[in-house]
């Protein structure tokens, strides 16, 4: 991938046969997740993946999603595991924003109806106040996801609050 070619992972063929992945990674990537990813590959059986959020020398905090898979190779008995990396750190911003994006939507939808809704009350009273206060409440529970709705007004003299709609 584009962004990891910044690992510190290259190496000479030499150095890095028959060593421990933990070992070129100077312990970097020691983590229960890895080592649970790693052991628990099943011999030619499909691959195992993890995401995980790793600091990396050279760029930083990344969202990484690793593959793993066992090899097993004819005439050996210890097998391979084919370990893939893809840098998902753009792609986790992406669905992070949005998934913001599509909760302010709804929120600026579930405004628009009840607004609606409350307008509508007020047009079709027949100048009953009561009846347009529980409509609103009404509005407010089934559009906010919330228990209850109260509307209170001060009273004539303004000292005192009125419970009117609920």
């Amino acid at each position: 991938h584009r962004d990891l070619h910044s690992f510190p992972t290259r190496r000479s063929s030499d150095l890095t046969r028959q060593a421990r992945f933990q070992d070129l990674m100077e312990h970097s990537w020691d983590s229960m997740r890895l080592q649970a990813l790693l052991t628990g590959t099943r011999r030619d059986g499909p691959i195992e993946s993890i995401e995980i959020e790793h600091d990396l020398p050279t760029v930083g905090r990344r969202a990484l999603l690793l593959n793993a898979r066992q090899l097993s190779r004819v005439g050996h008995r210890l097998p391979m595991v084919l370990v893939t990396i893809q840098d998902i750190t753009h792609r986790k911003r992406v669905e992070a924003e949005l998934e913001k994006a599509r909760q302010a939507a709804e929120r600026r939808a579930r405004q628009a109806t009840m607004a609606a809704e409350i307008g509508a009350a007020f047009t079709r009273s027949d100048g009953e106040l009561h009846e347009v206060l529980v409509t609103c409440c009404q509005s407010m529970v089934r559009h906010f996801d919330v228990v209850s709705a109260e509307i209170w007004i001060k009273d004539h003299a303004g000292a005192d609050l009125v419970l009117q709609a609920s």
